[in-house]
């Protein structure tokens, strides 16, 4: 690892990064664009990159990741450069398409202080083989507001 993870202070103060593990850096580049486009204040992102050299301006923060990849460690890298702050993992191959999509994000998970680690379920699966196994009719209907707060508070998913 060319870089040791180390806190940095240069980035403007927020109360969580977006942290990328990036393989091929035109995919990163195009998730930074959509963040670009999409936000009216850029997120702190934090790229972990793979294999790769490439950088995506000053406003973006670059680490190198460990070899051979693994997956949970090069998150984990990401987490620990950043030790206090909430941290949204992101693959390279995503595209933001909601105006403030993250701080929206954000103020939905915090207003359920319980809430740890969530993800988005995948209609259809993608990757995950068990994710096959969901059926359309049982998942969570309603607005994400309200089904992170039947989810936190541990009510059922009655209709």
């Amino acid at each position: 690892m060319k870089n040791k993870p180390s806190p940095i202070h240069s980035f403007p103060s927020r109360n969580f990064t977006v942290v990328v593990l990036n393989r091929y850096p035109e995919l990163a580049e195009k998730f930074i664009q959509s963040v670009r486009d999409t936000h009216k204040e850029m997120p702190t992102v934090l790229v972990v990159r793979d294999r790769n050299d490439a950088t995506y301006g000053d406003d973006i923060k670059v680490i190198d990741g460990r070899l051979p990849f693994v997956y949970a460690r090069n998150c984990n890298l990401g987490i620990q450069y950043f030790p206090n702050r909430d941290i949204f993992l992101c693959n390279d191959d995503i595209e933001m398409v909601k105006k403030d999509f993250f701080y929206k994000l954000y103020a939905i998970a915090n207003t359920y202080p319980k809430c740890g680690m969530m993800s988005p379920l995948i209609k259809g699966g993608v990757g995950n083989d068990m994710q096959n196994y969901y059926r359309a009719q049982e998942l969570p209907k309603g607005t994400p507001a309200s089904c992170a707060e039947r989810i936190c508070s541990g009510l059922s998913w009655a209709r």
